[in-house]
């Protein structure tokens, strides 16, 4: 070998390795571009696609939910992205219930989800993943209108029912009484405190009268009212509790014809007459009418004024028992009011002969006349 030749070599040799670099280049190349899917895979496991609302109004309502998906898949979800292998976004979850998001559900189902992107990632890791923790708008918003409806449902307070309205006192228990010698005073005083138990009771007394004309010193008249007859059958006798003077009393269970037409009790001073009349059944309305018709003339000429007019009920009689009572101011305008004087007050004549017609219908008629008991002060 000569010089040149020694010489020569080495620039062969450098042309020879260039070759094999090239060659292995190619190699290392054609390696890469073999090995390049395996090496993107191993973040793919990691990759975690975020399965985000379709349309963009729901997914504005939770802008905290990319900051949580983020935290949790951060890097892998760039490198699949970087990849071009990110998944459509899946609107599966968006009609899933919603269920209390867990915080360690997002790494247990990561760990469940890495297998799967091992063996290539599949869709359904993907999918499943957000349906169990991404929220339901209808779910978030149901708890609140039920509370709200629950709220008001406490806010809203039963009304009370309204207490039966009383019903009116119409039935009049008027009671004839004697008492024993000279025990009059004391007996009405007795009965006039007893107005108290009366009323506890549930009636009212009306009025006590003593007698005057056509009735004996120890007689009087008592009246209270009630709601109905029985109670005024049971109850009546309370006006009478704890006298041991009255000896004898007898009673009538009267309604009120067109007076009185509330149990107003009545007043003085004045002379009160109790008038009892009797009438055919038949005849009872038109002695009324007659008598209303009357009344009003009648009080202003004479100053008298007419309190009831009752009738007598729970018989049956074929005879009608009423009981008017008038108070007078005096016995002389009693006295001038009777239309059977020879001459009879002219200014009154209509009333006078609405009477002398109610005469006729009268079968029987008597009248006592008697004082007013009022309580002392």
């Amino acid at each position: 070998m000569n010089e040149n030749e020694n010489e020569k070599k080495p620039e062969e040799g450098a042309d020879a390795a260039p070759e094999t670099n090239t060659d292995a280049g190619e190699a290392v190349a054609a390696g890469d571009a073999a090995a390049e899917e395996p090496v993107a895979a191993p973040a793919e496991p990691e990759a975690e696609a975020p399965s985000e609302p379709e349309s963009q109004p729901v997914a504005a309502m939770f802008d905290d939910v990319p900051a949580q998906l983020e935290a949790d898949t951060g890097p892998a979800t760039e490198a699949a992205e970087a990849a071009g292998e990110t998944e459509e976004p899946s609107d599966t979850w968006v009609t899933q219930p919603f269920e209390q998001p867990d915080p360690g559900a997002g790494s247990e189902a990561s760990a469940e989800a890495e297998p799967a992107g091992q063996d290539g990632g599949s869709d359904a890791a993907v999918v499943e993943e957000p349906a169990a923790e991404q929220p339901s708008f209808a779910w978030a918003t149901q708890p609140m209108e039920q509370a709200d409806a629950e709220a008001g449902a406490a806010a809203v307070e039963p009304e009370p029912e309204p207490a039966p309205e009383p019903q009116p006192l119409r039935i009049y228990e008027y009671r004839f009484i004697r008492v024993k010698q000279n025990t009059w005073d004391s007996v009405e005083a007795a009965i006039l405190a007893n107005a108290a138990a009366v009323a506890e009771a549930g009636g009212q007394l009306f009025g006590v009268w003593a007698g005057q004309i056509g009735l004996s010193a120890n007689q009087g008249i008592v009246v209270t009212v009630w709601t109905d007859i029985d109670t005024a059958k049971r109850k009546g006798q309370t006006a009478l509790a704890g006298i041991n003077d009255v000896s004898a009393s007898e009673t009538l269970y009267m309604e009120p014809t067109t007076r009185p037409v509330d149990a107003t009790p009545p007043e003085g001073p004045g002379i009160f007459a109790h008038r009892i009349f009797e009438t055919r059944r038949e005849d009872t309305e038109r002695f009324v009418q007659l008598s209303d018709e009357a009344w009003p003339q009648f009080e202003e000429v004479f100053g008298t004024k007419i309190f009831a007019l009752w009738r007598e009920t729970g018989h049956d009689r074929a005879f009608d028992r009423l009981i008017l009572l008038t108070r007078y101011p005096d016995y002389a305008a009693w006295q001038n009011s009777r239309f059977w004087r020879p001459e009879p007050e002219p200014n009154a004549a209509d009333a006078l002969e609405k009477f002398r017609e109610r005469r006729q219908i009268t079968v029987d008629t008597v009248v006592y006349t008697t004082r007013l008991a009022e309580a002392a002060g």
